[in-house]
């Protein structure tokens, strides 16, 4: 169902109060509208950008075997491919800078 704009307005306005009362998660509302205004046609989410050791070794000026160590300490949040293969999100690498 192709909701109009005038449409999502309306039932926006009308589902607010429950919003504001908290009957009705927002967020989960937009994504709704949105759908609704797209044709029940989602677009796919954009994947993280994931960072090799070597690749956030040479973005944060340091050498591989300190990226292993920040892994191994918790400072660096990974994820594992394989049994030898890890990748860095780039929110990690992100959340790392800003708080070292």
């Amino acid at each position: 169902m192709l909701l109009t704009p005038e449409e999502i307005k309306v039932v926006k306005d009308f589902l607010a109060p429950a919003v504001k009362n908290g009957l009705l998660d927002g967020r989960r509302l937009n994504e709704l509208l949105k759908l609704a205004a797209s044709g029940g046609e989602s677009r796919p989410e954009v994947p993280e950008k994931l960072y090799t050791v070597k690749e956030a070794a040479e973005l944060l000026g340091c050498h591989p075997k300190s990226i292993f160590r920040y892994i191994r300490e918790g400072w660096l949040g990974v994820i594992k491919i394989s049994a030898r293969s890890t990748r860095i999100p780039r929110t990690a690498l992100e959340l790392f800078i800003s708080v070292k």
